[in-house]
C-alpha cells in the first residue's frame, strides 16, 4: 500500500495547525512539516509558494496547494462524495 504523504507550514502552538495535523493523521497521511516561526528560511519558502499567505496551516497533498485547515475539511468532504 503507498504512503499517502502531506507537506504542511506551521506554527507552535497554532490549533488550526493541530487540528490539520490530527485530521491528516486520521485519513492516513504521513506529514512533512516546516515550521515558520522556527526558522525565517521556512517563513520566506511559504510566501513563495504561497504569495501572501497570512496564515498557517498551508497544506499542500500530491503537491497542490488546498490551504487552510477549513479548506483542508471541505476539501476531503469533496473526497467523500
Amino acid at each position: 500500500m503507498t504512503t499517502k504523504k502531506a507537506f504542511m507550514y506551521s506554527k507552535r502552538n497554532c490549533t488550526h495547525c493541530m487540528n490539520a495535523e490530527v485530521l491528516l493523521h486520521k485519513r492516513g497521511y504521513e506529514i512533512e512539516k516546516k515550521m515558520i516561526d522556527e526558522d525565517l528560511d521556512n517563513r520566506a519558502e511559504l510566501l513563495d509558494r504561497v504569495p501572501g499567505a497570512k496564515t498557517v496551516p498551508q497544506v499542500f497533498i500530491d503537491n497542490n496547494l488546498i490551504g487552510g485547515y477549513n479548506q483542508l475539511v471541505e476539501w476531503f468532504n469533496q473526497q467523500d462524495n
